[in-house]
Protein backbone atom coordinates (compact mmCIF):
# COMPACT_ATOMS: atom_id res chain seq x y z
CA UNK A 1 0.00 0.00 0.00
CA UNK A 2 1.00 3.47 -0.57
CA UNK A 3 1.07 6.78 2.13
CA UNK A 4 -1.78 8.47 0.63
CA UNK A 5 -4.30 5.02 0.46
CA UNK A 6 -3.33 4.72 3.69
CA UNK A 7 -3.90 8.31 4.93
CA UNK A 8 -7.10 8.08 3.35
CA UNK A 9 -8.88 5.07 4.87
CA UNK A 10 -7.62 6.84 8.48
CA UNK A 11 -11.22 8.66 9.00
CA UNK A 12 -13.15 5.39 7.75
CA UNK A 13 -10.67 3.58 10.61
CA UNK A 14 -11.05 6.07 13.63
CA UNK A 15 -15.02 5.76 13.07
CA UNK A 16 -14.52 1.77 13.72
CA UNK A 17 -17.23 -0.44 14.67
CA UNK A 18 -20.22 3.02 14.15
CA UNK A 19 -19.83 2.63 10.19
CA UNK A 20 -21.23 -0.59 10.35
CA UNK A 21 -23.72 -0.02 13.09
CA UNK A 22 -25.39 2.93 11.61
CA UNK A 23 -28.87 1.59 9.65
CA UNK A 24 -28.43 4.36 7.32
CA UNK A 25 -24.99 4.94 6.13
CA UNK A 26 -25.99 8.07 4.26
CA UNK A 27 -25.94 9.87 7.33
CA UNK A 28 -22.84 9.04 8.67
CA UNK A 29 -20.34 12.23 8.39
CA UNK A 30 -16.48 10.81 7.68
CA UNK A 31 -14.01 13.15 8.60
CA UNK A 32 -12.03 14.98 6.93
CA UNK A 33 -7.71 13.45 6.32
CA UNK A 34 -5.65 15.61 8.85
CA UNK A 35 -1.75 14.89 9.05
CA UNK A 36 -1.96 12.42 12.02
CA UNK A 37 -3.35 10.09 9.28
CA UNK A 38 -0.25 10.76 7.30
CA UNK A 39 1.40 10.09 10.44
CA UNK A 40 -0.17 6.40 10.47
CA UNK A 41 0.22 5.58 7.44
CA UNK A 42 3.99 6.11 7.89
CA UNK A 43 4.27 3.96 9.95
CA UNK A 44 3.24 1.04 7.95
CA UNK A 45 4.29 1.48 4.55
CA UNK A 46 7.54 0.46 3.24
CA UNK A 47 9.90 2.84 1.30
CA UNK A 48 9.47 2.43 -2.29
CA UNK A 49 13.40 3.59 -2.98
CA UNK A 50 16.07 1.74 -1.21
CA UNK A 51 18.55 3.63 0.78
CA UNK A 52 21.49 2.43 -1.28
CA UNK A 53 19.94 4.05 -4.33
CA UNK A 54 19.04 7.63 -3.05
CA UNK A 55 22.40 8.62 -3.58
CA UNK A 56 22.31 8.29 -6.94
CA UNK A 57 18.92 10.12 -7.21
CA UNK A 58 20.83 12.87 -5.16
CA UNK A 59 24.04 12.95 -7.75
CA UNK A 60 21.63 13.00 -10.61
CA UNK A 61 19.73 15.84 -9.08
CA UNK A 62 22.71 17.75 -8.80
CA UNK A 63 23.93 17.17 -12.17
CA UNK A 64 20.58 17.30 -14.33
CA UNK A 65 17.61 18.63 -11.81
CA UNK A 66 16.42 21.53 -9.67
CA UNK A 67 20.16 21.56 -7.50
CA UNK A 68 22.24 21.77 -11.45
CA UNK A 69 23.82 25.42 -11.83
CA UNK A 70 22.28 27.02 -14.44
CA UNK A 71 24.49 26.80 -17.89
CA UNK A 72 26.60 29.49 -19.01
CA UNK A 73 25.37 30.69 -22.64
CA UNK A 74 26.96 33.59 -24.49
CA UNK A 75 23.44 33.91 -26.18
CA UNK A 76 21.57 37.15 -25.45
CA UNK A 77 18.38 36.75 -23.77
CA UNK A 78 15.91 35.22 -25.67
CA UNK A 79 13.46 37.96 -27.08
CA UNK A 80 9.34 38.18 -26.37
CA UNK A 81 8.78 36.48 -29.18
CA UNK A 82 7.48 32.77 -29.04
CA UNK A 83 9.45 32.11 -32.70
CA UNK A 84 13.27 32.93 -33.54
CA UNK A 85 12.26 34.43 -37.09
CA UNK A 86 15.96 34.28 -37.98
CA UNK A 87 16.23 30.43 -38.50
CA UNK A 88 14.99 29.06 -41.27
CA UNK A 89 12.04 26.27 -40.72
CA UNK A 90 9.59 23.74 -42.16
CA UNK A 91 7.22 25.82 -40.21
CA UNK A 92 5.06 28.34 -41.88
CA UNK A 93 4.50 31.70 -40.11
CA UNK A 94 1.29 32.18 -40.18
CA UNK A 95 1.94 36.26 -39.70
CA UNK A 96 3.68 36.06 -43.33
CA UNK A 97 2.45 33.73 -45.11
CA UNK A 98 0.84 34.25 -48.38
CA UNK A 99 -2.78 34.45 -47.92
CA UNK A 100 -2.12 36.57 -44.73
CA UNK A 101 -0.07 39.05 -46.72
CA UNK A 102 -2.31 39.18 -49.53
CA UNK A 103 -5.14 40.50 -47.41
CA UNK A 104 -3.16 42.69 -45.78
CA UNK A 105 -2.59 44.11 -49.35
CA UNK A 106 -6.05 44.41 -50.11
CA UNK A 107 -7.27 46.12 -46.74
CA UNK A 108 -4.14 49.18 -47.39
CA UNK A 109 -5.07 49.46 -51.28
CA UNK A 110 -9.04 49.92 -49.77
CA UNK A 111 -7.76 52.37 -47.15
Amino acid sequence: RNLAQEASMGPVRDLGPALFAAPDTSSIKIPPITLHHFEAGLAVTRATVAPSEISFYENWDKQFGTAAPAPLTSNPAPSSNLRDNSTSSNIPDIHTSSSSTAKRQRLEQNN
